[in-house]
């Protein structure tokens, strides 16, 4: 039960569950921030935007648009104790299709997210081999001139990964059947998923614990491998020289917009619920920048450990060139989720994950985080909100926030995405064709009309929830309307 006290503050009574520390639930915001979205999506980014060009708009992005939502969402969550449908409903029943948004981007996001989960264990249990199999041309291969010459012309880790793991087709239609090494490694991923949240903050909170330490072990002895490898330098070159002609382009801007959303994990739902189990009175802005502090310190981190990446990639080319829900329900979905991630396993797959992380992982981040905006400052109320936030800090709330919240996040967000959807053309995708006059690099490709239009899909799917909510909540209203206005005229009837 909830009660409504002084200044239209909220009180819960002490049923709802709570975080064992504040250190379990700081470690799992930071947990649920740090992940695929700085480890891969990041040096990815850098690679594709001009290597260190792409700092400039991500940081602007970080700094005005990702850390001010970042702290909205801790702070909403916490004083409503709601989880993420239930704060947007609460705040009007007009926006409970927000929640709705959240949720259905989270999904999307997992399937493919959990996808590379699956390939990092496909890699973890060939790397107890001796020797490992991507540092030499596989056995099969000697079966097939095709495939000696393929392992030839590219290099051994480029054939363990496009012939040997993905056994990759030409053509992102070519999908062909499923690969049974990948369903394995993909139902292990889930089951992992699954072990990790059954009992909720309770198991998530415990889990955490390992992964974070894992999580920074490795990106620490990674970059020392890194820097030995021959080329390196090369790489880093990339990296550290940056091309700044990339910045005229819309797609950067986007991307590194979306990029400060992922890095911090926003609009997924997960930071309202999990600031939904802190006691009110908790100081959340001091959570917000404690959390994002160690989010942007890892980016940085992060630029360190892209000297990895691009290590990598340097190496590569000069070896190239002289050579929260009960039991029952979490199983259901866990198991649809693996059901529907088997399109990443098929031959394609890999081509199918870039479809959905460029489409679904990007502007429906923007739109969501709109309306999230919107719904706070100009439903909520600003003055409202901020009230609030006094109440549980104990101090006003800084010029910063109230700035970014009212005017400078949803103009800059709102400037980026027109830009982006004022230019953009069909996209088209690189594929692995060692048939390619040009081979070993890739061949590019327009996607089809149907990918297009499945694209476009995923970008609408999200989004739809938002003004479906709205229409929804209207007839309702527009019904009880029309009841208690039936009901007024028999009453009027059965007086006369």
């Amino acid at each position: 039960m909830s009660k409504v006290s002084f200044e239209g503050i909220i009180t819960e009574d002490d049923k709802r569950p709570h975080w064992e520390n504040k250190t379990q639930y700081l470690l799992s915001c930071i947990g649920f921030a740090v992940g695929f979205g700085n480890l891969w999506r990041f040096p990815y980014l850098c690679h594709i935007y001009g290597g260190g060009a792409f700092l400039i708009p991500y940081a602007i992005a970080l700094v005005f648009e990702g850390i001010p939502i970042f702290h909205l969402e801790l702070a909403i969550g916490q004083f409503l104790r709601k989880g993420s449908i239930g704060v947007w409903s609460h705040i009007s029943p007009y926006l409970g299709g927000i929640g709705y948004a959240c949720m259905m981007i989270s999904f999307i996001v997992g399937k493919y997210y959990n996808m590379i989960i699956a390939w990092v264990l496909w890699y973890l249990g060939n790397s107890f081999k001796e020797p490992l199999p991507w540092s030499i041309c596989l056995n099969e291969a000697s079966k097939w001139v095709d495939l000696i010459k393929e392992c030839d012309h590219s290099s051994e880790s480029n054939y363990f990964w496009y012939r040997y793991t993905l056994n990759i087709s030409m053509d992102i239609t070519q999908t062909g059947p499923v690969l049974w090494w990948l369903v394995v490694s993909l139902a292990s991923s889930w089951i992992i998923v699954y072990l990790c949240t059954v009992q909720g903050i309770e198991s998530t909170g415990k889990a955490i614990y390992i992964s974070i330490s894992f999580l920074y072990v490795t990106l620490t002895a990674f970059p020392i491998y890194a820097l030995t490898l021959p080329g390196a330098i090369q790489g880093l070159f990339y990296l550290f020289i940056p091309d700044f002609t990339v910045l005229k382009n819309p797609r950067t801007w986007l991307d590194a917009a979306t990029q400060s959303f992922s890095s911090l994990s926003l609009v997924f739902g997960g930071h309202i619920a999990y600031s939904s189990y802190n006691p009110q009175k908790n100081d959340c802005e001091k959570d917000s920048v404690i959390i994002a502090t160690v989010d942007c310190l890892t980016s940085i981190y992060i630029i360190y450990t892209s000297i990895t990446i691009f290590s990598i990639l340097g190496f590569k080319a000069t070896i190239n060139y002289g050579d929260c829900l009960d039991r029952s329900s979490l199983g259901i979905i866990c198991f649809a989720s693996f059901l529907l991630g088997l399109l990443f396993t098929t031959r394609s797959g890999s081509y199918w994950i870039e479809v959905f992380d460029n489409y679904g992982g990007s502007i429906p981040l923007l739109i969501i985080s709109l309306f999230e905006l919107y719904g706070v400052v100009y439903v909520y109320g600003l003055k409202r909100f901020c009230d609030n936030m006094e109440w549980m800090t104990g101090r006003p709330v800084h010029f910063y926030w109230k700035a970014s919240w009212q005017f400078i996040s949803p103009l800059l967000m709102l400037s980026i995405l027109l830009s982006y959807l004022a230019v953009q053309r069909p996209s088209t995708y690189t594929a692995w064709n060692p048939s390619y006059e040009g081979f070993p690099l890739k061949e590019s490709k327009f996607y089809p009309r149907s990918v297009l239009f499945i694209g476009a899909s995923l970008v609408v799917l999200p989004c739809i929830f938002i003004p479906t909510g709205a229409i929804y909540h209207f007839k309702e209203v527009l019904l009880k309307r029309k009841k208690k206005q039936v009901l007024h005229q028999c009453e009027s009837t059965e007086g006369n």
